[in-house]
């Protein structure tokens, strides 16, 4: 035999004198055995024993190989490359003392002198324990990653030898500069090693290979903000095999989290299932792709979960606004504006003291609690930002029971239960405010129960109600002295009592508004009632005494009766500057002295009397209210929000009158009436636009305030000249910029709060905010499997948003070794209307060493397929765990330097440097990044290489 040796070539040390050639390039390879050289020009060397393939031949003789087993040494050496790159990804090849005289597949001979059942054949396949923790065994980092190759490959039986050794190719002189020496190796233990058999790959028993599934294949989760994590979603493996899976390890990529394994473990049973638990983490917006990998011993090995998310940019104004819809889940929301939750009562699991809980227009089941509590600096505001559009209605008892101290209910339409107890609005919790909700039908099929109730029920000091609408509550038009409109009692704390403010309470079968229980040191002003069955106010106490209590500008109008004390009252409670008039059964009765003064006694003239929700209870301008009222615990405010008090005089009632605008009102204005911007991508700030505040009027206007708030307060910014003063015939300027937060419309209101009548003046604003975003195309995955030298594709799609028109740059990063990650075309222009898709090309390189298919097994006579070698030693997971035997040895492995000579073409001289690896197998992430101005977006998709 013949082959070209290059010059310099040098056989391994020792009475072996082993050398491997390979020409990478035609894939021809020698391997000798006792190499030497000689005198003979002709003949410069000889061997021993010698042999010559190709490694792309579809078939080779039946024994390839020089030494012991007739396998081929080339396959299972380790290489520097390799453990430069962290991992080896084949079989390795071993010698080990004293094999037996018989050997088994792959081996095609054997050279072992053990006659004794128990010794090992040469060919047989050995595994390191996958359960054993490689970094407790004291090994190098070099040593690490053979002993990881070992648990995840194994080791094949190649020769006989003195003690077991493992072999690693140098090049020349090249030794690894210390890095491997047989210290490296002996810590591996070897009694932690299992013998595979190959006739039944999971013992000799014969028992059936594990058959191993995943349900579902792949996970998507929903939007989620942007350094916020989900909820898991789960999926099951299953080895529906007949004998115990191993499982090497469970990794995943991307942004994604294993929440948990389950029963999981080092092993699954034959018939089992266990769980794996993901959960999405967002680390920038745009679609987020990752991979769950679990690595076992069955066939197909490593198994895989696709995952698909999407990050959102949080549209909470801060971390204190949250927001509730009806198209939102408590499940999946994390309340923002683009992923609200459903349910008023799922936020209150979440607010803290300063929180605000902006809830959408909407029907919501009611009967829950919020028992949150803020604090007296930072209140828990629940508010509907369309007044009124958040409807609350009963599923059972009280439609919204309230337990937390220091909670605000603003703007909401809250209907109580109609055939149960007890209340529409019901808190146990200090210092609540109840403010301009319309609050009705409150047991109006229930009869007259004793147990009682309230559209708005106060069973707490402090309570501050004001502005509410209430109305039809018990059963109207029969009377029932149990179920009032508003109730306030409990209030025990000595001037520290509620407040009732321009509440409209009407049509309630017991009182408007009825103070009981503890009651005590309660503030009632400027409330309108009428058509209430007991009577518009009491004033009472069952406990203690009802003292130092306050009711002025109270207007009680054609009720049963008007103002009444009952039960225990104190010598101190004030009664000044009501009107009182038309009550049937009396419109007073004051007890221990009490008097009222200042009383008005005549029809208020409201603008429309209906004695109903239809009519309108503003005053005329000639109603005997008007400039009758006081200002003793007067609000600074009335039921529309127009100051108190207006041209310096204080009104009876809910409203103030205001009349005709006044030059002053009329000469205040802002200009223009509205501002309205061009659509701007997110996160870019738009051009100025200027409103102005002019006062044409002979006195200067006093500036207290000027502010932007709304749902998109946060996207609009200010500034003016104004200061706090606006002298009589001057003006000035307030301009205003746009920033969107999110897509879509955006709106809010800009505020200037003055001294002039009419104020606030307030001046709408509106914005569109336009992006893009990025996701999988139409029939694409986002994953792909290829063997090195082929290419991957994924298709990705691009839309903006409506209003958005713009050029997108895209780019790929994370491409692995010898691969390049491309983006066809480079540049798109998206808009809101037609998607536009882009190919995702990746490209690897061949491992030169390797075939390009993995062949069949080889039969049982014949030539033995040299491609199969290859695939076996290379790239065979170790497909079952079941030991046949287990060994202990009392030598460690040692380290057995095998001399390769590589070269690029035939009868070439000298020492060739080693060629390209090619693409090295593994799972990788690749990540899409595409971005317009200031707007970026990146999709993440992974590549697995064979």
């Amino acid at each position: 035999m013949r082959a070209p040796i290059p010059s310099g070539a040098q056989a391994a040390a020792g009475t072996d004198a082993q050398i491997i050639l390979w020409n990478e390039s035609t894939g021809d390879e020698w391997e000798f055995w006792q190499l030497a050289s000689t005198t003979s020009a002709s003949t410069p060397y000889t061997a021993t024993n010698g042999y010559h393939y190709n490694t792309k031949w579809s078939a080779v003789p039946a024994s390839p190989g020089p030494r012991g087993a007739g396998i081929p040494y080339l396959a299972g050496l380790v290489r520097p490359w390799e453990i430069a790159q962290g991992h080896i990804d084949h079989a390795l090849a071993l010698t080990y003392q004293n094999t037996a005289t018989t050997y088994t597949f792959p081996a095609t001979k054997t050279d072992g002198p053990c006659t004794l059942s128990t010794c090992m054949p040469e060919g047989s396949r050995l595994q390191l324990d996958p359960t054993v923790d490689v970094t407790t065994l004291g090994l190098s980092a070099s040593g690490a990653i053979i002993a990881k190759a070992l648990q995840k490959y194994g080791m094949i039986v190649v020769d006989t030898g003195g003690h077991p050794k493992l072999y690693f190719e140098y090049e020349g002189t090249a030794h690894w500069n210390g890095a491997i020496t047989d210290s490296t190796v002996s810590g591996i233990p070897l009694d932690r090693f299992r013998v595979l058999d190959p006739a039944h790959p999971l013992g000799s028993s014969g028992g059936t290979a594990p058959v191993v599934s995943l349900s579902p294949t792949s996970l998507t989760f929903p939007n989620q903000t942007v350094g916020t994590t989900s909820a898991s979603k789960v999926s099951t493996l299953t080895n529906s095999g007949g004998t115990t899976l191993t499982i090497s390890s469970v990794t995943v990529s991307g942004d994604f989290v294993l929440a948990g394994l389950g029963n999981c473990g080092t092993s699954l049973a034959a018939g089992s299932s266990c769980t794996i638990s993901v959960s999405f983490t967002p680390a920038t917006t745009g679609i987020r792709m990752g991979m769950v990998t679990v690595d076992d011993s069955a066939t197909g090995s490593p198994q895989t979960i696709s995952l698909t998310g999407t990050g959102v940019a949080s549209a909470v104004a801060s971390a204190l606004n949250y927001y509730v819809s009806t198209t939102g889940s408590d499940s999946s929301g994390d309340g923002s504006v683009a992923n609200p939750w459903a349910t008023i009562a799922h936020a209150a699991s979440v607010v803290v003291p300063g929180s605000t809980v902006h809830v959408a227009p909407g029907t919501y089941t009611g009967s829950f609690n919020t028992d949150a509590s803020g604090t007296a600096s930072a209140y828990i505001t629940y508010i509907s930002d369309t007044k009124w559009g958040a409807k609350i209605a009963p599923s059972g008892s009280s439609t919204w029971s309230n337990h937390g101290n220091y909670v605000a209910i603003e703007n909401f339409d809250v209907s109580g239960p109609p055939s149960s107890c007890c209340n529409a609005i019901y808190t146990a919790g200090n210092a609540t405010k109840i403010i301009g909700n319309n609050v009705h039908d409150t047991q109006t099929s229930n009869g007259c129960q004793a147990v009682g109730g309230a559209g708005i029920a106060v069973d707490a000091p402090n309570a501050y109600v004001a502005g509410n609408y209430v109305h039809d509550n018990g059963p109207f038009p029969t009377p029932c002295d149990y179920i009032h409109g508003i109730y306030i009692g409990d209030s025990s704390r000595s001037s520290s009592g509620g407040a009732a403010y321009n509440n409209i309470s009407f049509d309630n079968s017991g009182w408007g508004i009825q103070l009981w229980h503890s009651a005590t040191n309660e503030i009632l002003v400027n409330n309108t009632l009428f058509g209430n069955l007991s009577g518009g106010i009491v004033v009472g106490n069952d406990v203690g005494a009802d003292d130092n209590t306050i009711v002025n500008n109270n207007l009680a109008f054609n009720n049963t009766r008007g103002i009444w004390e009952e039960g225990t009252t104190g010598t101190h409670n004030v009664y000044q500057n009501n009107l009182v008039f038309q009550n049937s059964s009396g419109d007073w009765s004051l007890q221990n002295g009490n008097t009222a003064t200042a009383t008005v006694s005549a029809d208020p003239l409201f603008v429309n009397w209906t004695g109903d929700s239809t009519g309108d209870y503003h005053l005329q301008p000639s109603s005997p209210a008007i400039g009758a009222g006081t200002s003793n615990g007067a609000p600074t405010t009335d039921y529309d929000g127009n100051a108190r008090p207006q041209a310096g005089r204080w009104d009876i009632g809910s409203y103030e009158y205001v009349g005709a605008p006044s030059t002053a009102s009329a000469a205040v204005k802002l200009s223009p009436s509205a501002l309205t911007f061009a659509d701007q991508d997110v996160g870019a700030t738009s051009a100025v636009q200027t409103v102005t505040l002019s006062n044409a009027t002979s006195a200067a206007l006093s500036i207290t305030s000027i502010a932007i708030a709304g749902p998109g307060g946060g996207d609009f910014t200010q500034t003016n000249n104004c200061g706090s003063s606006l002298a009589a015939g001057g003006a000035c300027k307030i301009t205003v910029s746009f920033t969107p937060t999110a897509s879509g419309t955006r709106t809010a209101t800009l505020t200037v709060t003055d001294s002039a009548q009419g104020s606030p003046h307030t001046l709408p604003l509106t914005g569109t905010g336009a992006d893009f975003s990025i996701s999988l195309g139409s029939g694409s995955s986002t994953s792909a499997t290829v063997a090195p030298g082929q290419t991957a594709t994924y298709t990705l799609s691009l839309k903006g948003t409506p209003g958005f028109t713009g050029t997108v740059k895209l780019a790929c990063d994370g491409a692995p070794q010898a691969a390049t990650c491309t983006v066809t075309p480079g540049s798109v222009t998206a808009n809101g209307t037609t998607p536009v898709s882009v190919t995702v090309s990746v490209a690897t390189t061949a491992r030169s060493m390797l075939p390009p298919s993995m062949p069949a097994p080889p039969a049982a006579n014949g030539p033995v397929p040299g491609s199969w070698l290859f695939w076996l030693l290379l790239f065979s997971m170790v497909a079952s765990v079941a030991a046949r035997a287990r060994r202990r040895a009392s030598l460690g492995l040692a380290v057995a330097l095998l001399s390769v000579a590589f070269w690029s073409s035939c009868g070439g001289s000298g020492n060739v440097p080693l060629a390209s690896s090619g693409t090295p197998a593994g799972v990788y992430t690749l990540t899409v990044s595409a971005a317009s101005g200031k707007l970026t977006h990146a999709a993440s998709l992974s590549l697995k290489v064979n």
